[in-house]
């Protein structure tokens, strides 16, 4: 039976009459339902040191334990924490400040003289908090990633960093070029997104590591030394997003090679590179239909300068195509092969839509993708200076009807036969018909839509009850009394040993 997406007003009808409420699925074009950083969704104004609101958000993470959530506010040079969705998207301010000792206070903390401190930021990129509730940010101007261990429950003034990786602009193992992404895999490694190197490096075991540790694997390049961009199945362009799921797979964003590459045994492959001095090959491929191929188009196969990328708990990848201003949802992606084509847009209409015009339901630069709770999807909306969610639509498959059951002919009878046979239809789901006379146990009839049954009678009435079965339950009882007399049936067709045609009730 096919699954129809019901009205608030279809929903209160079901409810009186059954249904059965499917798992929600996100729908072409579906609107967004909060919005944190503007206070609605037709505003995009920039904002320099104000407490809730941003000027060029590059990041968002959801802590699934506390629920706090958090919002990289790259112009502003910081991370805010929320105390919850509900509360960021009610434009609350937020309890928590990263990179700045206040809340309206928007230094840089770079003045190409000094090292920066640890704990300032300077336009920070994507982040991610992992489940020890450790916020992880891609200092992205400063050239490093920083690693706050008690993000969730820190109070102001904002901390220092509790850990710092990367030495300043530059190439080999111990600097970064410009990094723009992190993720962290359950198997403890942390993944760098080092864009400008056109790389993604491998930090193995970071719960035991300290400031300052070198890497410890290399995807895109043959070594620490080596930065060219390159297409094929172990090059990079640019990488900008990343994430490391739960079967030790990574996916990045290879923004300018405009696909998204998939590493299996990702970790495992990041060290071999080291050691063989070959770049790693990647396991798979979404947005074009080969690994040498690096074109863009509007239709459900391509992207266009992909940046964030999440995989969900169902298996969808859900890929920031910023170049047509949408998000692509992929189901069921680790098995898909190259050139798959996405199954859901968010931020168009279709897949042919590029608008970036600002209106409900559009995107207009999409720049990082994450979980938010109840299995919705924080989106940040760069170019808008905002946060977007988008929540699962929820479906309900209609109970199926019961059926309906006629009996053919007048509804009472008298015949002198001591057999009769019965006959007649029953429409909607049917799955059987059964006769009762009087107190005796049913009797399957013969046929579904089209019935017919031969009775018994005994002197008397009989008083005859039909009933059809279906899915959905049991049809409402047709019935009609017979009256067997010794003299004969004034019913034409009951002379013989014909068929009675007999009635409703």
């Amino acid at each position: 039976m096919k699954t129809t997406l019901l009205t608030l007003a279809s929903l209160a009808a079901f409810a009186l009459v059954g249904g059965a409420h499917a798992a929600g699925s996100f729908q072409n074009g579906q609107a967004a339902i909060g919005v944190i950083g503007q206070p609605d969704f037709k505003t995009k104004d920039a904002y320099l040191g104000q407490v809730n609101r941003f000027s060029m958000p590059l990041g968002v993470a959801c802590d699934s334990a506390s629920g706090k959530v958090f919002v990289s506010d790259s112009f502003n040079h910081r991370v805010l924490r929320f105390a919850s969705i509900a509360a960021a998207e009610a434009h609350l301010d937020p309890d928590m400040v990263f990179g700045q000792p206040d809340y309206t206070s928007h230094w840089t903390n770079q003045d190409n003289t000094a090292s920066p401190v640890a704990s300032g930021l300077y336009s920070p990129g994507a982040i991610t908090v992992d489940a020890k509730g450790r916020l992880w940010v891609a200092d992205t101007r400063n050239h490093r990633v920083v690693g706050y261990f008690a993000a969730t429950t820190a109070a102001m003034p904002g901390p220092a960093a509790s850990i710092v990786l990367g030495g300043g602009q530059g190439i080999g193992k111990d600097k970064m070029n410009f990094p723009q992404a992190v993720s962290l895999g359950p198997d403890d490694t942390l993944w760098v997104a080092d864009t400008g190197n056109n790389r993604v490096l491998a930090f193995a075991n970071i719960s035991a590591k300290t400031t300052g540790a070198a890497p410890d694997g290399v995807l895109g390049q043959p070594s620490f030394t080596a930065n060219p961009p390159a297409l094929g199945d172990g090059g990079m362009n640019n990488p900008h997003g990343l994430w490391a799921d739960a079967a030790g797979r990574l996916w990045v964003a290879d923004k300018y090679n405009h696909r998204v590459l998939r590493f299996d045994g990702a970790a495992a492959k990041a060290k071999t590179a080291i050691t063989t001095g070959t770049s790693a090959k990647a396991s798979g491929l979404l947005g074009q239909s080969t690994f040498g191929a690096a074109g863009t188009d509007t239709d459900e196969t391509h992207v266009n300068e992909c940046r964030g990328v999440y995989l969900d708990a169902a298996g969808t990848l859900w890929v920031c195509d910023a170049g047509y201003s949408r998000v692509l949802g992929f189901p069921a992606a680790a098995a898909l092969a190259p050139g798959a084509p996405a199954a859901t847009v968010l931020g168009q209409p279709n897949f042919e839509g590029t608008s970036s015009i600002l209106e409900t339901g559009k995107i207009v630069t999409p720049e990082q993708v994450s979980g938010g709770p109840g299995e919705s999807l924080l989106i940040v909306d760069s170019g808008c200076n905002r946060v977007l969610r988008f929540s699962p639509i929820e479906t309900i498959v209609p109970a199926p009807a019961a059926p309906v059951v006629k009996i053919a002919g007048p509804k009472k009878l008298t015949t002198a036969k001591a057999k009769l046979t019965i006959k007649g239809r029953a429409t909607g789901p049917v799955t059987g018909v059964r006769c009762r006379i009087g107190g005796k146990p049913a009797r399957k009839a013969k046929g579904t839509a089209s019935w017919k049954l031969t009775v018994a009678l005994k002197p008397g009435k009989n008083k005859i009850t039909v009933i059809a079965h279906g899915p959905g339950g049991d049809s409402a009882p047709a019935r009609l009394t017979l009256t067997r007399t010794a003299r004969a049936a004034a019913h034409p067709n009951l002379r013989g040993n014909t068929s009675a045609e007999l009635g409703n009730k």
